[in-house]
């Protein structure tokens, strides 16, 4: 009996640790896909379809999709896409070889959607301080 309920357990932590995982990057590809001025933002919160969100923000067809069932392809296609995604948030595209180690890819994927990159903030700083009120 004591078995079963340390199994019961552990089986409810992993599949409330699978969900926040699954939370937080929807939360970030949506995240991104707002910032890039992306349609259809809410298939972030759909499987399969929040792949198919992210690998859009890249640009390659959606028939790449596919390539992600193949074993050691799909590293490549994932990060190809986190680099050019860091690129159109601003930040210097290397950071997408982060995703190539995995508790960095997902920092990285917060990183990229969550934040705002220091050039942006200055620039928007700048237009605050020379805005006016009349």
């Amino acid at each position: 009996m004591e078995a079963a309920v340390k199994d019961y357990i552990t089986n409810y932590l992993l599949w409330l640790t699978a969900l926040g995982l699954y939370i937080y990057f929807a939360a970030a590809v949506r995240s991104v896909a707002v910032r890039l001025d992306m349609e259809d933002t809410w298939m972030a919160w759909v499987p399969l379809l929040n792949l198919y969100l992210f690998l859009r923000i890249a640009g390659p067809p959606g028939w790449w999709m596919l390539l992600g069932l193949v074993p050691f392809v799909n590293i490549a296609v994932f990060t190809f896409v986190t680099m050019v995604a860091s690129e159109k948030t601003g930040r210097p595209p290397w950071w997408g070889l982060a995703s190539l180690l995995p508790p960095a890819g997902l920092v990285l994927l917060g990183v990229i959607g969550f934040s705002v990159p220091a050039r942006q903030r200055r620039e928007s700083a700048l237009r605050a301080r020379r805005w006016q009120p009349e």
